[in-house]
């Protein structure tokens, strides 16, 4: 898997791996193309479970909604980007097929998250699993590339800005046309979602 320009050193960590409960905010990662669905219906079970790794893990993730600590972003993100990349066929691109990972943060207030073990070994940062019905819609905000904005909001993404055309120096079998890697770093977040965010008064 290719690493991208930013590093995990690049996130500050507020890891509590194995250091107690969850954190008031949590982090989901998920694909562009669920976003309309998570507006109108909120966090779904199986939006996200393809992304861990090891034997038996779908049906692991038929357990709820995976969500994990500020500090385990940068690791899903790449391992949702993998996982898109790996469902392509043909010309798609994660870009033409909306294959590419976006961060929702989730405040979980009046839930009660299970501890994840295998996620939170997967990425040695804590993971937990929620109830779809603990993550309403009103209770998610996006990071739309530039600020963390409501859920509803997920339409100020634009698929065009979020991609990176990057050049490999790799070329097709027949040796004409060049490889581009597509980079979505715009749509990692640069800091974690701050608790008022999720305040923000309803627009008519």
């Amino acid at each position: 898997m290719r690493l991208h320009g930013i590093t995990a050193a690049g996130l500050k960590r507020v890891s509590q791996f194995m250091q107690g409960g969850p954190s008031e905010i949590l982090y989901h990662i998920t694909f562009y193309r669920n976003l309309g669905s998570i507006a109108a219906e909120g966090l779904q079970v199986g939006y996200g479970g393809g992304a861990g790794q090891g034997a038996g893990y779908q049906e692991h993730s038929s357990q709820g909604v995976f969500t994990t600590e500020w500090g385990g972003v940068f690791s899903w993100f790449n391992k949702v980007e993998a996982w898109g990349e790996s469902m392509l066929s043909g010309s798609q691109s994660t870009y033409s097929e909306d294959l590419f990972p976006v961060v929702l943060a989730v405040k979980h207030e009046g839930s009660d998250p299970v501890y994840d073990e295998i996620g939170s070994n997967d990425v040695f940062e804590d993971a937990w699993i929620l109830q779809p019905e603990e993550v309403p819609e009103e209770s998610v905000l996006l990071w739309n590339g530039e600020a963390w904005v409501d859920i509803q909001d997920w339409g100020t993404i634009d698929p065009d800005k979020a991609f990176t055309k990057e050049h490999s120096g790799e070329f097709d079998e027949y040796g004409e046309e060049e490889i581009y890697y597509w980079e979505t770093e715009y749509l990692l977040p640069t800091e974690p979602a701050p608790l008022e965010a999720f305040d923000l008064e309803e627009t008519e």
